[in-house]
């Protein structure tokens, strides 16, 4: 996974995009990478590590800058943003969050369609005339799930792709002196700087993003949307909303449907961050105490999903969350995840809690039991304990009392109940609107080129 910004605004930028980047990081903590206008040019740069200190250190250098574009992303195949020199519409960078499934048809269709996948994204670009025919090009050729960020001397263009699947979303200023707009995977990095957030980018829009407003300049044929179900369970923050659709409230809906057949418990817990608003809901729904039994511990490093070595994912896992022993002894305590991918995670942070005297641990999991990887890599890597285990199976590895996730249906309605009443009034996500691929094996079907 990966996120982008794009901005567009009236007056030097850079307080408020580092401010913005670094709520971005969790979707990617291995490289970041900037790309801005400078008088009749672009500086690009891109390198392992945050994007805070990468930005920061770069402040001297740039010189009122108010058109930039933002990359943070975890693999070391795609630094990013992208950069090409000179094409036709002059020198482009491209910021890209997805994943491109028909390379193969690409590489065989021309053979400068290769290398990573952002590479091709930016090929195909440069080969339109125009950023709009660059964009169109894009979306006539590449299969997949994708948002993405341009940078021209023109300006700034954004596009989703023809489901919808990664999350994109439009703000700008009202009411002060600030004139500016921007695009950005996840809509807190917009509101947290002052901007109102006015809509998501919809499925095969190509908009341009100045500071005077939005313009859609194209819509590409599209499906109906189909968001990530695993967005709304783990990806997104809380914090954020997708498509009108609160992230946080989701998960809390989802805590709240897991107190049937609840047992009895001194307190319930999570696993933070992930599992926190569910957890909440449960205590809620159940009446039954909350009581964190872990101290975060912020410098082990970002999220434990995001390695890409199990080793290291499980170190990251076992030095961010130190026990709390006096909250732990002679307690039966429920904690809350979010999901069950591999265990290990999980079998290590059950086994901290009974040695430290909890007399009972049952296990509640915010989401369904995720069997079936996801061809756009967007849920969990390595092997998949659903896959092979019973429940009981699962819970006797785990090593907990009892365990239960949630049905589909009951996720896929904690998503739907917590849209805005604007949007069940105007366009209500339904069912159908949902990837829950991962859980059911069902994925969209891009067609054919």
């Amino acid at each position: 996974m990966s996120g982008v910004i794009g901005v567009d605004i009236n007056e030097n930028c850079l307080d408020m995009i580092v401010d913005s980047a670094g709520i971005l990081q969790h979707r990617g903590d291995e490289w970041g990478g900037f790309a801005v206008i400078q008088g009749n040019e672009i500086i690009r740069e891109a390198r392992k590590g945050k994007i805070t200190p990468l930005l920061e250190e770069n402040s001297l250098k740039l010189k009122d800058p108010q058109k930039i574009i933002i990359h943070v992303n975890q693999s070391p195949r795609n630094p990013q943003p992208a950069w090409i020199e000179e094409s036709e519409m002059g020198p482009i960078c491209v910021a890209f969050d997805g994943k491109i499934i028909n390379k193969d048809e690409l590489k065989k269709k021309s053979p400068y369609l290769v290398g990573s996948e952002v590479s091709i994204i930016a090929r195909l670009i440069a080969a339109g005339k125009d950023p709009v025919d660059g964009l169109k090009n894009v979306y006539q050729n590449v299969r997949g799930p994708y948002s993405l960020v341009l940078l021209t001397l023109e300006g700034i263009f954004s596009s989703r792709d023809m489901f919808g699947i990664r999350p994109l979303a439009l703000g700008r200023f009202f009411g002060d002196n600030k004139v500016g707009c921007a695009v950005a995977s996840e809509s807190v990095c917009l509101e947290h700087i002052g901007m109102e957030l006015i809509r998501d980018v919809k499925p095969g829009e190509i908009i341009s993003v100045n500071s005077g407003g939005f313009k859609v300049v194209e819509k590409m044929p599209s499906s109906s949307l189909v968001i990530c179900g695993f967005e709304y369970g783990y990806w997104a923050r809380p914090s954020s909303r997708i498509d009108d659709i609160w992230v946080g409230e989701t998960r809390n809906n989802a805590g709240k449907k897991l107190s049937f057949d609840c047992p009895e418990a001194d307190i319930i817990s999570s696993f933070p961050k992930s599992g926190n608003c569910a957890a909440e809901g449960l205590h809620q729904a159940t009446g039954i105490k909350y009581q964190s039994i872990f101290d975060y511990n912020d410098e082990a490093g970002g999220r434990s999903f995001l390695p890409f070595s199990s080793k290291k994912r499980a170190r990251r896992a076992r030095n961010k969350l130190l026990i709390m022993p006096w909250a732990v002894k002679g307690k039966r305590i429920i904690v809350v995840d979010d999901s069950v991918v591999e265990g290990n995670q999980t079998l290590a942070r059950v086994f901290i809690i009974k040695k430290w005297g909890a007399t009972e641990v049952h296990l509640r999991i915010e989401t369904p039991q995720i069997k079936y990887p996801c061809p756009f890599d967007i849920t969990p890597r390595g092997a998949l304990l659903a896959v092979d285990h019973t429940t009981e199976e699962m819970r006797r590895i785990l090593g907990v009392k009892t365990l239960e996730f949630n049905t589909v249906e009951n996720f896929a309605d904690s998503i739907i109940l917590a849209q805005s009443e604007k949007r069940r009034a105007e366009d209500p996500i339904k069912i159908e609107n949902i990837c829950l691929g991962c859980f059911t094996g069902n994925f969209p079907k891009y067609p054919a080129i």
